[in-house]
């Protein structure tokens, strides 16, 4: 069904955000 596959791919989007967000905080420290 589609609700299945939106609700799959938000949390593969909420995923890759805090992933990213991971990172750039990262890469931020490192700079400091």
């Amino acid at each position: 069904p589609l609700k299945d596959i939106l609700k799959l791919e938000q949390g593969l989007l909420s995923q890759a955000e805090a992933k990213a967000t991971k990172i750039r905080e990262r890469t931020i420290r490192k700079s400091l």
